[in-house]
Order: structure tokens, then sequence, then C-alpha cells
């Protein structure tokens, strides 16, 4: 799981581990779903399928 700068998780809030979350996004549901990129305010999924790698870096 990435986590960006500034993001609020409030209570309640479940992520995937393979999930990212970009910055300054406020989290306040269950996101089960992996391999996605979550942002925004309040936070939605706005993009699946994503696969990254650290050996990619």
């Amino acid at each position: 799981m990435w986590v960006g700068r500034d993001v609020q998780a409030l209570k309640g809030t479940v992520l995937h581990p393979e999930s990212v979350v970009g910055a300054c996004s406020v989290v306040s549901r269950a996101f089960d779903e992996g391999n996605c990129v979550i942002a925004g305010v309040p936070a939605r999924i706005v993009k699946q399928g994503i696969c990254w790698d650290r050996s990619l870096l």
C-alpha cells in the first residue's frame, strides 16, 4: 500500500494492501478492492487494474 502526503483516514477506513491513496485524500469508508488508485474528497476509486512493483522504480 502506498499512501500519499496529507491523507486523512477517518474512522471505519479499511484499505486493501495493494492499493494506492492519492495525496490530500479523505478516506472515510472501506475499500476492499486491490490494485486500484483511491483519491479525492471524499475518496473514490479513480483507476483500477494498476500493477506496481518496487523493482520498476
